[in-house]
């Protein structure tokens, strides 16, 4: 069941310069992973190498309907292009069946400061041997946060993107709280309660008790608490925005 405190439409300027507890959360996220790319980019070549993965072409195949040179979509699928030109991306999604703009897309998915924390990387230049069609895995391992009683998990980045979404795992432990968590801008808060027994506390005059199995929506730059009422055991619960 969905609860949601959002009822018509939006009124009123949101409040930016009051500090919340998102921002602390995505402070401290960056502090504990600087390794973690922020920004929001591409990796073209891993994009177009799962694209011509899943139509079964061989990279012969598809450089010569493309009418490049091999050496040159190997060296752009392996990593060590970052980009080719306009001409050759125009052949490319020819030969693929593919509109250029849905092998960009699928191109952002591939770079992983764009959604997952758990993401395919390539290795730093520097740390690597060259070896044809090698490319290693490295994976950034979750580091979940310590704040005011509660262990939180980001297993999104927190990007500058208003597009994209942050995704986090909450545990807070019996009777603690979580307070003064507020989004500069009105959009949505989705959560759904694990495990656990969530009270809300919503723009300093709503109130809403949560159960296991139970989820709720409410408008993001409302000043909003979540208050673990079970004094035995801990809380946990997802919670998704942009």
């Amino acid at each position: 069941m969905i609860y949601s405190f959002v009822r018509g439409p939006i009124e009123g300027k949101p409040d930016r310069k009051k500090s919340s507890m998102y921002e602390q959360i995505a402070g401290k996220f960056r502090s504990a992973m600087p390794e973690f790319p922020e920004d929001s980019n591409l990796d073209l070549g891993l994009g177009i190498k799962q694209i011509r993965l899943r139509m079964g072409m061989t990279q012969s195949e598809l450089a010569k309907d493309a009418g490049m040179k091999p050496a040159a979509l190997k060296t752009l699928e392996n990593g060590y292009a970052k980009f080719t030109t306009t001409k050759n991306l125009e052949a490319l999604a020819q030969a693929l069946k593919m509109p250029l703009r849905e092998i960009l897309l699928e191109s952002r998915e591939w770079f992983p400061g764009n959604f997952f924390v758990t993401k395919l990387s390539e290795v730093p230049r520097e740390n690597r041997k060259r070896r044809p069609k090698y490319r290693e895995d490295i994976w950034f391992k979750q580091k979940p946060l310590a704040i005011s009683g509660s262990q939180i998990a980001l297993i999104t980045p927190p990007l500058k993107a208003p597009s994209h979404y942050s995704f986090l795992i909450i545990n807070i432990d019996a009777g603690k709280e979580l307070r003064d968590l507020r989004l500069p801008y009105p959009n949505q808060v989705t959560g759904f309660v694990q495990r656990g027994s969530l009270k809300i506390l919503y723009n300093g005059s709503r109130e809403l008790n949560l159960f296991g199995n139970q989820g709720f929506s409410l408008q993001g730059d409302k000043t909003h608490h979540f208050i673990n009422q079970d004094k035995d055991n801990p809380l946990q619960f997802c919670l998704a925005f942009s």
